[in-house]
């Protein structure tokens, strides 16, 4: 069965022949086509998204009447409350389903997320498979994009949380009017079953209660509120939270952490928890992927990596920075817009950077099919004239990175990466370039060496991790597939009667397919993670930017080959070499130009990178006359 979905990009209606042609007879449309086959059976309704929501929650037996559902949507926070709310059931002894824009999660099994809500059919899918797994909860962000395109109808909801709503999304739903009510559209549906838990003390919270048949509740931190919380302590150290009048300690950070935890404490409650156990959980909850994640550097620096993409989530994450430094501490922001979205929100988010930092580096986020330097330019036209010597353009984000924290960033100083949070990829022009290499800090508790029973070994630990990682090879890569992950440094102590507090780990990941990839990242975290925790230490991981795969065009393959055989004659080319996996700059022409990368033999000698490689000085003519060639064919002289 083929349903026919109008798309902001093509129109599934225009796809019916080629439908036709592969056997499919069976149409559900909302344009009747003016030429129909005899023999297909065409059903026309009023709205192709909404027929497949209920055909799929049909097909799959409505798995979410099986769960305990919970639908959360917001502008900022979605992502780190159902992440906490999944840990928090997990912590409380439930099976517990995760759909998230980090990742989709059934129990402990990882499945990789592309959309902050999955379309109708993949949804009930992901549904299905968590009560098949034995699932009694579930949580899972709700876009204002899946509201429009009915991703959700059909899906019964336990409970729906709204956390705050500021500017987003324009560039799909055009006015901010129009976003709210796409917000508000999923309270709308709620049935009177479940419940609607709204945040009060954002000025469209009650907006979002007004026609839903649910239950209402709200929480806050400024007016009344049936969950209510008052912050007694926000630093470096984490939020001291006073619940319903009971005094809690968590591991988050800032005002909007207190917002995210006082939401799935009155979740939790509504869903039939105890209150004392909540708390207790809550208490060791810690931040999701990307969402104000502190990594420490070298001399002292901080870092803080953060998914804040929207004035307001900057400006917050500014804001909370500012209540946790110290006076002599420097912010220094690193910041970028993504490409073909919401041109408008551009200068206001370079403007709040300067206004809350010491210095800004204006980058690269996501370019997508957008000139990078144009964003730059919007940005930088949202800098007041007062902080114009503060601001620093550097259009690659790596180097923009290093440039903060190298040339910028002094010793104790606050380094924030804003914008791209859990993404471990730029997405420049239709092509998403991976971050493939990896720093892996172990942290363990040191002491001396005569007393190692009073201390976690942090090489023991690193030791154990690197031979776990090798498994990821040799038991999660397919066969067939291409992967290659290599440890290249290990650094860990300094003296021969000390056993260190830390250790560092580094390497790189290399795939020609990128799901593959991305499950090697995935088993990598997984495996620092718990090997980790097995030994009492804790870990961290981060993945820098990478190379995308050299990858010839044929027709540049078989001109650069043709060349060749003119210079060293036909036996002496081979057109068909094993493919590496070494990372090449040229790599990036590729991804702009054709082109073909190829090897010039160097005769009997180790390979590159060794000590022992010697260039034969006898193949530079043979080289010479291969590029004197190219030229040659490629631009010929007139006559």
């Amino acid at each position: 069965m083929f349903f026919a979905i109008p798309g902001t990009q093509v129109d599934g209606h225009s796809f019916l022949s080629q439908v036709y042609e592969q056997g499919c007879k069976h149409w559900v449309v909302e344009k009747t086509p003016s030429e129909c086959p005899a023999d297909v059976t065409c059903v026309q309704v009023a709205d192709s998204n909404q027929a497949l929501a209920e055909a799929a929650a049909e097909f799959y037996n409505h798995p979410s009447k099986k769960l305990k559902l919970l639908g959360i949507t917001g502008t900022n926070g979605k992502t780190t409350t159902v992440t906490l709310l999944f840990e928090l059931f997990k912590r409380l002894g439930h099976r517990c389903g995760l759909i998230s824009t980090v990742v989709n999660k059934i129990e402990d099994k990882i499945i990789p997320s592309t959309h902050t809500t999955p379309d109708a059919l993949s949804l009930n899918a992901l549904l299905a498979d968590m009560v098949s797994a034995g699932c009694t909860h579930a949580f899972m962000e709700v876009s204002s994009h899946a509201v429009v395109q009915k991703r959700i109808h059909a899906v019964q909801f336990a409970g729906a949380i709204f956390s705050n709503i500021t500017r987003d999304h324009l560039d799909f739903h055009e006015t901010f009017d129009e976003y709210i009510k796409a917000k508000k559209g999923f309270f709308d549906c709620l049935p009177a079953s479940s419940f609607a838990l709204t945040n009060v003390d954002d000025k469209r919270g009650m907006v979002m209660l007004q026609n839903t048949a649910a239950k209402k509740y709200g929480f806050g931190l400024l007016n009344a509120a049936d969950f209510k919380a008052k912050i007694t302590s926000n630093g470096v150290g984490g939020l001291q939270l006073e619940i319903d009048h009971q005094q809690v300690h968590a591991q988050l950070i800032g005002t909007f952490n207190a917002y995210n935890l006082l939401g799935i404490y009155g979740a939790a409650i509504l869903l039939g928890e105890e209150s004392h156990e909540v708390l207790v959980q809550i208490s060791a909850l810690k931040t999701a992927p990307g969402r104000f994640e502190q990594l420490a550097g070298s001399n002292h620096k901080m870092g803080i990596v953060d998914y804040a993409h929207t004035p307001d989530a900057l400006e917050n994450v500014l804001k909370t920075i500012q209540t946790i430094k110290n006076k002599s501490q420097k912010v220094i922001t690193v910041v970028g817009c993504g490409g073909n979205r919401d041109t408008g929100k551009r200068p206001i988010m370079a403007e709040l950077a300067a206004k809350f930092s010491h210095s800004v580096v204006l980058t690269s986020d996501n370019p997508r099919k957008e000139d990078p330097e144009v964003i730059l330019d919007h940005m930088e036209a949202g800098v007041p004239a007062e902080f114009k010597s503060k601001v620093h353009r550097v259009l690659d984000r790596k180097d923009g990175i290093f440039f903060a924290v190298r040339e910028l960033a002094q010793a104790g100083d606050i380094i924030l990466v804003a914008g791209k949070g859990h993404e471990n990829y730029q997405e420049i022009n239709g092509v998403k370039y991976d971050f493939d290499d990896f720093e892996i800090t172990i942290h363990g508790r040191g002491g001396h060496a005569a007393h190692p029973d009073h201390t976690v070994d942090p090489i023991l630990v690193s030791v154990n991790i690197v031979q776990a990682l090798q498994s990821i090879i040799s038991r999660n890569v397919d066969p067939l597939e291409s992967g290659v992950l290599s440890i290249t440094k290990m650094n860990i102590g300094t003296a021969n009667n000390v056993i260190s507090n830390n250790g560092e780990i580094v390497g790189t990941i290399r795939a020609f397919q990128p799901a593959v990839r991305k499950m090697m990242i995935s088993r990598l975290k997984e495996i620092v993670e718990n090997v980790a925790i097995g030994f009492g230490a804790t870990s961290e991981v981060r993945f820098l930017d990478g190379y995308p795969s050299t990858i010839n065009h044929p027709e540049s393959v078989e001109f650069a080959a043709n060349i060749a055989r003119k210079v060293v004659g036909n036996n002496n080319v081979n057109e068909n070499a094993t493919p590496t996996m070494g990372a090449e700059d040229f790599a990036f022409i590729l991804q702009k130009c054709k082109g073909a990368y190829l090897y010039i033999g160097n005769g009997e000698s180790e390979k590159l990178h060794n000590e022992g490689f010697d260039f034969n000085d006898e193949i530079s003519p043979i080289g010479a006359s291969y590029f004197v060639g190219l030229v040659e064919a490629s631009q010929p002289l007139k006559s």
